[in-house]
């Protein structure tokens, strides 16, 4: 009997497959929500409709396989929020958080979103059911990224992540028995934002935004409104839109060959004690920029001014939808915020910054 020890998976966070689907070394064990199972899919068929009639198939076969993994971590830390950040936005720039210390230990991995033809970075994970029985799963693909928090007792951040992998296996290596020290994130130290004012042009470049994550100030231009004790709850969606059937390539074999995506989406809703104003700048449809800063634990020596923890910083945004609820006997705000793209070409339309003591991701 085998039972549901499944709390752990393997994956190669520190660096990307240098060719789609080809395996690349585990690096990092992280721990995720129970029940979460990695799938291989096999799609099968027979011969039934070519043999007419309502008997048994003669025969049956594979004729296409891939990979399914939708799981959660309700109380993340940075290191998985930067890992999977990184392979589903696309893009990762680390540098020191203190500029000025040769020794500085705390770094700013930003993550912001790929532009190029259509290609996602992937990675290879692999997943111990047993003991004895292990499986490396490689063309891994982030399709979809969650981050939420709400208010009450629990605050800690949650991220929920959707993937879709090639169908290929490979032999697993050896087990790694322990997840990087890190502490889990909570929103009891953090700070959000709105303003109505365009996002400075030089926040587009990862060390002129925050970079002691101080939950007081925002890297917002203009007078931003500090929403934190009024905001009820966050939850940002991203997408990255694969589309699994057209990566089965003619001449690809019975696994998805290619790593394609078709295009990006992304929502931010936001639950907030009700106020008129919200009502009339959807009815305006009025520019917005948006920011939730979350502190985590405080860097050692010689970092003990920077701290881990991340930034979500949203430079465009519209409100899709207002909605009044009433939720705990109070009228709040619903809002679903349009994540939009810069015009101008300035600004990526998010940033990612996480912090925490590792040196490299997806290199």
């Amino acid at each position: 009997m085998a039972l549901d020890r499944n709390r752990a998976i393997q994956i190669s966070a520190a660096a990307k497959e240098v060719d789609y689907d080809t395996a690349q070394n585990i690096s990092d064990r992280i721990y995720i929500a129970g029940g979460s199972i990695p799938q291989e899919v096999v799609q099968v068929i027979s011969d039934a409709d070519m043999i007419g009639g309502n008997e048994e198939a003669g025969d049956q076969e594979v004729f296409a396989k891939s990979g399914r993994f939708d799981f959660s971590i309700p109380r993340v830390k940075p290191n998985p929020l930067v890992a999977f950040g990184a392979f589903g936005l696309g893009v990762i720039a680390t540098a020191a958080a203190d500029s000025g210390s040769a020794a500085s230990a705390v770094k700013q991995h930003a993550c912001t979103p790929i532009d190029n033809d259509g290609s996602c970075n992937s990675l290879t994970l692999e997943n111990w059911k047993t003991d004895a029985v292990k499986t490396k799963m490689t063309g891994g693909l982030v399709n979809t990224l969650g981050l939420s928090v709400a208010r009450g007792a629990n605050r800690f951040v949650s991220l929920s992540v959707g993937m879709i992998f090639s169908g290929s296996t490979a032999a697993a290596g050896s087990e790694i028995t322990e997840e990087k020290a890190e502490t889990q994130l909570t929103a009891s130290s953090a700070g959000a934002f709105l303003s109505t004012t365009v996002t400075a042009a030089g926040k587009a470049t990862a060390g002129n935004r925050t970079q002691t994550l101080a939950t007081g100030t925002s890297d917002l231009a203009g007078t931003p409104v500090d929403i934190s004790s009024s905001l009820r709850s966050m939850d940002w969606q991203y997408s990255n839109g694969i589309n699994e059937e057209d990566n089965y390539r003619i001449g690809g074999g019975l696994v998805l060959s290619a790593n394609d995506r078709q295009g990006r989406s992304q929502t931010c809703t936001i639950a907030i004690d009700y106020v008129d104003t919200y009502i009339t700048a959807f009815k305006a449809q009025t520019q917005y920029a948006f920011q939730l800063i979350v502190r985590g634990a405080q860097g050692l020596a010689p970092d003990t001014g920077y701290y881990h923890g991340f930034s979500l910083l949203l430079p465009i945004v519209k409100f899709a939808n207002v909605e009044i609820q009433e939720q705990g006997g109070r009228l709040v705000n619903v809002i679903t915020m349009a994540v939009l793209q810069d015009p101008a070409g300035v600004h990526k339309s998010c940033y990612l910054d996480v912090f925490n003591s590792t040196a490299a991701y997806m290199a």
